[in-house]
C-alpha cells in the first residue's frame, strides 16, 4: 500500500533485488505487476518458485548477484531493495546498477535497518540479538557464529545510516 500511493502496479515492470523466498515479489504479482525477483541464494529462489506456483502467480525468479545485474538499461518501473543494502559489500555499485535499470521517472523502494535505532540495538533485525549492531563486524560474526551458534556466518556487511544512504542514492 505504501508503494501504491505513488504508482499503480498493474502492468508495471518490477524488480525485487534480494527477493529471498519471494513473499514481496508474489504480493506485487498478485497486484498485477510483471515481477522479476533475484537473489544470490539458489535455495531461496527454488522455494520462491514453489511458493509462487502455490499462490497461482507468475514471477520470473532468477539466481543473480545484485551488483552484477544483466538486464537492459531502463527496464523497470519500480525496483525494490528491501533489507538488502546492509548485506552488500559495495553499496555504491548496487545503487549504480539500480540507477541504470530504473526507467526515467521510476521508483526505488529501499529499506534497511537503521544502525542508530534503539530498537535495532535492543534486538537486531537479523538475529534478534542485543547490541550486535554496534559491534565491529568481526566481533559480531564471532558472537553470532561461535558464541550464540545462530548461523554458520554473519551475512551483514555493515548496517547503514540515513546519511550514508542519502549520500549514495
Amino acid at each position: 500500500s505504501m508503494v501504491e500511493r505513488h504508482l499503480t502496479l498493474a502492468g508495471k515492470r518490477v524488480l525485487d533485488v534480494g527477493c529471498g523466498d519471494g513473499g514481496i515479489s508474489i504480493a506485487f504479482a498478485k497486484k498485477g505487476a510483471i515481477v522479476t525477483g533475484i537473489d544470490s541464494d539458489v535455495n531461496r529462489i527454488e522455494r520462491a518458485k514453489v511458493w509462487a506456483r502455490e499462490h497461482g502467480v507468475t514471477v520470473d525468479f532468477q539466481v543473480e548477484d545484485g551488483e552484477q545485474l544483466r538486464f537492459s538499461a531502463e527496464s523497470f518501473d519500480l525496483i525494490l531493495c528491501n533489507a538488502v543494502i546492509e548485506h552488500v559489500y559495495d553499496p555504491q555499485k548496487l545503487v549504480e546498477v539500480i540507477s541504470r535499470l530504473l526507467k526515467a521517472g521510476g521508483f526505488l523502494f529501499l529499506d534497511t535497518p537503521n544502525k542508530h535505532s534503539v530498537i535495532q540495538l535492543i534486538s537486531d533485525t537479523h538475529f534478534g540479538l542485543f547490541g550486535i549492531s554496534i559491534l565491529p563486524r568481526s566481533l559480531a560474526e564471532f558472537y553470532v557464529v561461535r558464541v550464540r551458534k545462530k548461523h554458520n556466518r554473519y551475512p551483514v556487511d555493515e548496517l547503514r545510516t540515513y546519511g550514508f544512504l542519502k549520500k549514495v542514492c
